[in-house]
């Protein structure tokens, strides 16, 4: 499928999505969201018995745009609690029960609400306050109170452009210092790109690309000056 045509999909399924994402990311999120309905009923929004799908639905085509911001799974008791409602939520998809035809999207919502970060200086006991109530919004099926506090969370993180020029002002400061491995691991592990990857930017550096060498001067490279007797 051409680009265009993925659009008009994830358009004509109601699909949120960002402008500027790449063909290879867009197709995933149609896969996904083909994957994740594939399996469900039709979602009705005017029948009040499938009001709690459709609050599923819609907060997880919100989730998934959220950036990474996820602490580590405690251990001790709200550890296990934790991963007691993971194993719960796949039990209600494996065991066919009321609430299968959202299981595999309340798992995924699971995470990023449950375990979002309260602010970068947070502690593991900050965390487990939060987890442990958190979790009990999870049961009772309070989803709009964990998307606004995750929302409000989630607008307090650092924009990527800042993040982006940090990592470039490290890369040239250690560049200027002839440390060449170590400024390329800033870039490596680093989640932004120096420059976004635009079909524009891909045929610049195709041009700055040097031409591949002929057969012959490939050999000349490898072997040196080739006989005058030899073709």
């Amino acid at each position: 499928m051409k680009k265009d045509e993925i659009k008009q999909e994830l358009q004509k399924r109601g699909i949120p999505y960002k402008t500027n994402l790449l063909k290879p990311q867009l197709l995933a999120l149609l896969e996904e969201n083909i994957a994740s309905t594939s399996t469900s009923l039709p979602i009705d929004h005017t029948d009040p018995e499938q009001q709690p799908l459709c609050e599923v639905s819609k907060a997880y085509h919100e989730v998934v745009f959220w950036r990474a911001n996820l602490c580590q799974v405690p251990s001790g008791k709200t550890g296990k609690d934790f991963v007691h409602e993971v194993a719960n939520v796949l039990n209600s998809f494996n065991k066919n029960s009321q609430n299968s035809t959202i299981a595999i999207m309340l798992l995924m919502l699971l995470f990023p609400l449950v375990l979002q970060k309260p602010s970068a200086t947070s502690k593991t006991r900050d965390h487990v306050i939060a987890i442990e109530r958190r979790l009990e919004l999870f049961r009772t099926g309070d989803f709009q109170s964990l998307l606004r506090e995750g929302r409000v969370i989630q607008s307090r993180l650092p924009s990527r452009e800042g993040k982006a020029r940090n990592v470039l002002k490290a890369f040239t400061r250690l560049m200027l210092h002839g440390k060449v491995g170590q400024a390329l691991r800033a870039i490596r592990d680093s989640d932004v790109a120096p420059v976004p990857v635009t079909p524009e930017v891909v045929t610049e550096l195709i041009k700055k690309h040097p031409a591949p060498a002929t057969s012959s001067q490939g050999r000349r490279w490898a072997f040196g000056p080739a006989s005058p007797w030899v073709s």
